[in-house]
């Protein structure tokens, strides 16, 4: 796989921000309403388009669902751009 799809920074208060890249808002499945369009990161990191902010709180289980259809979308794109 060609370059990362995921980060992981430090948020404020006990939380993590998680960006996703090479997934939209529109095409992810996202029933908990965990993501939203990351504005403010795709300038250092180019390719993030959502970021999810993770708290003690949050269901890791649909985190990590989230995280999966990145990883899937990614393993596609990189199919694609391989000659």
């Amino acid at each position: 796989m060609k370059g990362a799809f995921v980060r992981v920074s430090r948020g404020k208060r006990p939380s993590l921000n998680v960006h996703l890249a090479l997934i939209t808002f529109e095409e992810i499945d996202d029933p908990h309403n965990l993501c939203e369009k990351d504005y403010k990161f795709r300038s250092t990191w180019s390719r993030a388009s959502l970021v999810m902010k993770c708290t003690p709180e949050s269901d890791l289980e649909h985190v990590m669902d989230l995280v999966r259809q990145a990883f899937q979308k990614a393993i596609v794109h990189d199919q694609r751009s391989t000659p």
